[in-house]
């Protein structure tokens, strides 16, 4: 019991340690995956009521969210790219789309990266 006046020991402050506290506790990094989880989630539902539109990356991060577009134009780019690896939306000229059915049904009929004739195929010498 301590009387006014005196100071408090080390171990009177001492608390079972916590394994998730700190800068690199697990909350933070899940936080974070969810909310990009979350931005992408939106990027596509926005992107699915229009399909077959072309959109610019700095329409869709207005669409999505104004505020952190007032900060970063762009915030919605890498999100755009990670779409557009992961083959969920195609990049047309520098615009991003969601395709329609018909657009997926033709790409599959496709046969394989058909090259114009113009642009010269790396051949090494042999």
């Amino acid at each position: 019991m301590l009387r006014a006046g005196t100071a408090r020991t080390p171990m009177e402050y001492h608390v079972a340690p916590n394994p998730f506290a700190g800068p690199f506790r697990a909350c933070h990094w899940a936080g974070a995956l969810m909310s990009l989880v979350a931005m992408e989630n939106e990027i596509l539902r926005v992107m699915k009521q229009a399909p077959g539109m072309r959109f610019s990356g700095k329409e869709i991060g207005r669409i999505v969210d104004r505020i952190v577009f007032r900060e970063d134009p762009h915030w919605a780019r890498p999100l755009l790219e990670k779409l557009v690896f992961e083959r969920i939306i195609w990049r047309d000229e520098g615009y991003y789309l969601y395709p329609t059915e018909e657009q997926k049904m033709h790409q599959r009929v496709t046969p394989g990266a058909i090259r114009p004739a113009e642009i010269p195929t790396y051949r090494p010498a042999q």
